[in-house]
């Protein structure tokens, strides 16, 4: 037995340590819950599961908000702070003009509520540009770069590990400009962004997750009702179970499905906040006659905002506050008394717009009201008790659900997915499905000619993702009758349920314009000898709900070539051979590796739609309108006519194609199969018949000929790639020269940030120094080790160091503070080390007399052990004894010099040799105590127990030592050898009796028998458990009476039974032997 020794163990656990926290480097996610005025931040880490990360105010959640001023940048609270004061520095709600034209009526009202910032319009893009000074400007995406970065850096001071993977929240109405805006945002500060999740699917999935046990198959529908500072969504999910299919394993697993939305993009807090700002400068218009005008103070205005929004709150829970701001405006203060009934009536005409997004949710869902379990209520807007009010009369419900976080649910639930996502978590599959917000087509020209040669350009529109389609969501279009190059366009389409704000705040309905080049070349090229199938293009709506074009292609099917003579038997075993060895043939193999390999590519592509639009294709037979289900009827019924024209191709009919090209593949597979085993079997005969085997051949290849000509030939599907130009027409994408500045932009002012830190850092730790070490100078225990000669040279640097400090030093770099810092700790360096040595030469001495106590005590325990020399040697208790009086000896020697010593010269011995000593001593005590912990005594001989043929003749003490060993065995385990003895001397009879059948006739060697016997007899002994000896079980040990005997006879008489069967099962026949 391999015995492994302690250390050897921990070297082990060790490395497997080392491993394990290696691998584990870049396993942390985080989430940002990206709100119009708070974000929120997650993170997961190993042994850190979905926890919210506080910021640098140890607060839960930060302000969205940003401020530059003095090339000082300041984030969160202090942002705040510095907005009221300096409000044209510090941006907020940056997210309300993110990826908008500067013509967005959004923009406008932007310019109204924050009249103080300089806009203007990007000359490259169309979109918002904030005027800092007359030489910076800053776009809302590199504001909102900043923003995540600011979000990174608190993740990775609360979790104390760097980050790059997060998934980012934004609202479910974001179009598809906002959402590419909000990728770049992340894409200029180094963020990789796995996901951008809607916030009430975040919500709903952190619902679902630790409810997961109470879904099944019975789909579960809730709505969650989600107010926020600027805008409003309901969004209504279905819970339910459904079966998965991963590395060939089914499981069941809990999904969430995206049913219906409705939204109101101006209505939430931020708007009760404005409202309550413009009666609360009435008021103190009323109060005080001003020269100027309130409206016209960027500073006025933003401390009557900040009021504003402590009032609403407040109201939230009481029914009356007063209002006061100190220096309002022009040095006046202003104090007003404002009640919650003032606050409805002045919101009245916003809170008639509460149940409006319930009521889009429900009809895109069209689910009815009364199926809807639970109302759940999210962010902050919904503690304002009349939204509470009217949203239950409008759902009517008996109450509303508040058993989520209203502002760290979204959070919670988006890192929770980032985990799914990233690499290195496995966490349990919970499906999530999300929903197409807005209806998307594809619109392109197809030219017509007419019988007198003229020709008209027809403008033909398809629909490529309906409202509510489940995303992610692949979709394949076909160009049947384009000869040239063309363009197409994917715009936004039946928008009726928006109202007219809402579609112009939507900004442009054309999204892009993709131009295709290369048709006519790829005709010309395939044509002669191919038919083309059309020209198709591959579209995907991914998890983000970010439309992308992966790829166009050009489709053509040419005939299978045939060589014009079938080759022999033999001549195909030679081209075989030689493919081994290089010949001309790889060509034409590589040529159908690729052919496959397109194959096996779209076939993927294929499955991968079918899987993701299942639930659509069941979904639109009951949600879509009966025009729609006509108009796609009527499409349908022209595309199976055999009419020429442009159309969306279904997945299928592909698979319909695919399926019949594959049964077709299958068929002649078969055939090749049949025909090499013909020929293999023909070049199997021998070389007398090779006349007939001439004549079998050439019938078969008559009937082969024959076959291969009246068979169809295998169509052969061949794609070319053709170039595609995109072109963003909603909101241009920004060139890639603008996006290096941006990001140079952004890098500089990190880099200045992180040297204000370190210049910070490096100041406070010299005024930390100079004040410190000043107090210890002249306390009693500084003036005992130190002369007065030494003290005046040390105080009159330290002095020195804190004037330069306080006048010339004050805006000094990092280098500078350092570099004065270790001079002052060189001149005060020896001073440092006796002060050191004083403090913590106490305890250290302490500390080694203990283990010094410890180790002989060990010493004199073990003289009175009886086996200790079976575990230590006499060189082991040797060096100990050794070890322990060398450093007694030392140690007595090295105090006796230290109090002959004066205070304030060089320390005899220091603390860390203090240390090196005892370390010696407790390696040794702690190797011979495992020494000890892990010995194992050396099994001792039982002479008597190995004779296990001893004759009855034993004496009485022997008897009763045997039959003390035997007392252990209970009487269950007596009953159960007599069950299992009993047995077998069953089964080896019936076996016996059976081969004396199967053998009759036969004669046996009775030597080789018995011998065979013999030795079967021997190894049965050697295995079985030995029986008690006569008189062990008859004989009590304790007592001295008799014992039942009938369990000992019925032993021996089983034994004796099992014996005589075995000896007879063994005879076997002697041509078996």
């Amino acid at each position: 037995m391999l015995i492994r020794k302690p250390g050897t163990v921990l070297f082990i656990a060790a490395v497997a340590l080392s491993f394990f926290v290696s691998s584990s480097d870049g396993l942390a996610v985080m989430s940002v819950d990206l709100g119009s005025q708070f974000m929120k931040v997650a993170i997961v880490k190993p042994g850190v599961p979905m926890e919210i990360a506080l910021n640098t105010e140890s607060r839960r959640k930060t302000p969205v908000a940003v401020s530059l001023r003095d090339n000082e940048r300041l984030f969160s609270d202090s942002a705040l702070t510095t907005s009221v004061k300096y409000p044209k520095s510090s941006y907020i709600y940056v997210q309300n003009v993110l990826g908008k034209k500067f013509s967005n009526p959004m923009v406008e009202q932007y310019k109204q509520r924050f009249p103080w910032y300089d806009l203007e319009e990007d000359k490259e893009t169309g979109t918002v540009l904030f005027r800092h000074n007359s030489e910076i400007t800053f776009s809302p995406e590199e504001i909102l770069g900043m923003i995540l970065n600011h979000s990174r850096n608190i993740a990775e001071k609360f979790a104390d590990h760097p980050m790059k993977d997060v998934v980012i929240t934004v609202p479910s109405f974001f179009n598809q400009a906002e959402r590419r805006s909000v990728l770049r945002a992340a894409r200029l500060v180094g963020l990789n962004v796995l996901q951008l999740m809607n916030e009430n699917t975040a919500v709903a999935l952190h619902y679902g997750v630790f409810r997961r046990a109470s879904f099944n198959n019975t789909e579960r529908f809730m709505m969650f009702y989600d107010m926020g500072a600027t805008s409003t969504v309901a969004t209504i999910v279905g819970y339910s179970t459904v079966k998965t299919k991963d590395r060939g394993i089914t499981e069941t697993a809990p999904q969430v499905v995206v049913k219906g939305v409705g939204f109101d993009r101006t209505l939430g807090g931020h708007a009760m906040e404005m409202l309550m700002r413009d009666h609360l400068i009435k008021l103190f218009k009323e109060q005080h006659k001003t020269q100027g005008d309130v409206t016209q103070s960027p500073r006025a205005m933003a401390k009557f905002l900040k009021e504003a929004a402590r009032v609403k709150q407040v109201l939230s829970a009481n029914t009356e506050i007063f209002a006061q701001i100190e220096g309002a405006f022009e040095e006046k203060d202003f104090r007003a008394k404002v009640t919650r009934e003032e606050f409805e009536e002045m919101c009245s005409d916003l809170l008639k717009r509460v149940s409006g997004p319930v009521e889009q949710a429900l009809k895109s869902s069209a689910i009815p009201l009364d199926e809807i379990e639970s109302v759940i209520l999210v962010g902050g807007g919904t503690r304002v008790p009349k939204v509470q009010e009217l949203l239950l009369k409008a759902v009517k419900k008996s109450e509303l659900g508040k058993n989520v976080n209203a502002d760290e649910a979204a959070a919670l639930g988006a890192v929770y997915q980032a985990a799914n996502l990233g690499k290195g978590f496995k966490v349990k599959k919970f499906l999530v499905k999300e929903a197409n917000i807005y209806p998307v087509q594809v619109s392109f020209e197809r030219a017509n000619k007419a019988e007198d040669g003229s020709q008209t350009v027809k403008h033909v529109k398809r629909m490529l993702y309906h409202r509510m389609n489940v995303l992610p969501q692949k979709k394949v279009m076909t160009f049947n009758r384009h000869t040239d190059d063309f363009n197409f366009h994917a715009s936004y389409t039946d928008l009726d349920f928006l109202s007219e704000d809402e579609q112009s705040m939507l900004g442009s309905m054309n999204l892009t314009t993709v131009s295709v080049k290369g048709v006519a070349a790829a005709l010309d090229k395939h044509t002669p000898k191919g038919e083309s199938k059309g020209i198709k293009a591959y579209f995907r709506m991914d998890e983000s709900g970010i439309l992308n074009l992966e790829k166009v292609e050009s489709v053509f099917e040419k005939p299978e070539e045939k060589s014009e003579e079938e080759q022999s038997t033999f001549a195909k075993i030679g081209s075989k051979i030689s493919s081994f060895f290089g010949s001309s043939g790889e060509e034409e193999n590589k040529e159908s590796k690729v052919e496959e390999g397109d194959k096996s590519e779209e076939a993927e592509g294929e499955k991968t739609e079918k899987e993701e639009t299942g639930e659509e294709k069941a979904k639109t037979k009951e949600d879509e309108k009966p025009e729609e289900k006509a108009a796609e009827k009527d499409e349908d019924k022209k595309q199976d006519e055999g009419k020429n024209e442009d159309k969306q191709e279904e997945q299928g009919k592909e698979d319909g194609e695919r399926k019949s090209d594959e049964k077709k593949e299958e068929e002649e597979e078969k055939g090749e199969k049949n025909g090499e085993k013909k020929e293999e079997s023909s070049e199997a005969k021998k070389d007398g018949d090779k006349q007939d085997e001439k004549a079998g051949n050439k019938t078969e290849d008559a009937k082969k000929e024959k076959s291969d000509a009246n068979k169809p030939s295998k169509p052969v599907t061949v794609r070319e790639p053709l170039e595609m130009a995109l072109h963003w027409v909603d909101v241009s994408d920004t060139s890639d020269d603008a996006l290096s500045a941006s990001v140079k932009k952004l890098k500089d002012l990190q880099a200045k940030d992180e040297a204000k830190a370190a210049n910070e850092r490096a100041k406070n730790l010299l005024e930390t120094h100079i004040y410190g070490m000043r107090e210890e100078l002249f306390t009693d225990t500084g003036v005992l080790l130190s002369t007065e000669e030494e003290r005046e040279k040390i105080d009159q640097a330290l002095s020195e160091a804190s004037d330069w400090l306080d006048d010339e030093g004050w805006d000094s770099t990092a280098d500078v503070y350092e570099a004065k810092l270790q001079k002052l700790k060189d001149q005060s360096h020896e001073f440092r080390i006796r002060l050191k040595e004083h403090k913590e030469r106490p305890k250290a001495v302490e500390m080694l007399k203990s283990s010094l106590n410890l180790s002989k005590t060990f010493l004199v325990q073990i003289d009175n052990i009886t086996d200790k020399d079976e575990i230590y040697t006499a060189k082991d208790l040797e060096e100990l004894s050794k070890l322990i009086n060398d450093t007694t000896e030392w140690m007595e020697k090295n105090e006796k010099k230290q109090k002959e010593a004066k205070p304030s010269d060089k320390p005899v011995f220091l603390v860390k040799d203090i240390e090196i000593k005892q370390g010696k001593i407790d390696r040794e005590l702690v190797y011979l105590l495992n020494k000890a912990k892990y010995y194992v005594p050396k099994p001792k001989v039982n002479e008597t127990a190995s004779n296990t043929t001893k004759p009855k003749t034993d004496t009485k003490k022997e008897k009763q030592e045997k039959g003390n060993k035997a007392e252990g065995a209970s009487a269950d385990k007596k009953e159960d050898e007599k069950d299992k003895d009993e047995k077998k001397s069953k089964d080896n009879a019936k076996e016996d009796e059976k081969k004396k059948e199967e053998s009759m006739g036969k004669q046996e060697k009775p030597d080789e028998s018995n011998k065979k016997q013999s030795e079967q007899d021997k190894k049965e002994s050697d295995e079985a458990e030995p029986l008690p000896l006569p008189g062990s079980e008859a004989e009590s040990s304790t007592s001295g009476e008799p014992a039942d005997s009938s369990s000992s006879s019925e032993g021996n008489n089983s034994k004796q039974n099992a014996e005589s069967s075995d000896s007879s099962s063994n005879k076997k026949p002697s041509d078996e032997l």
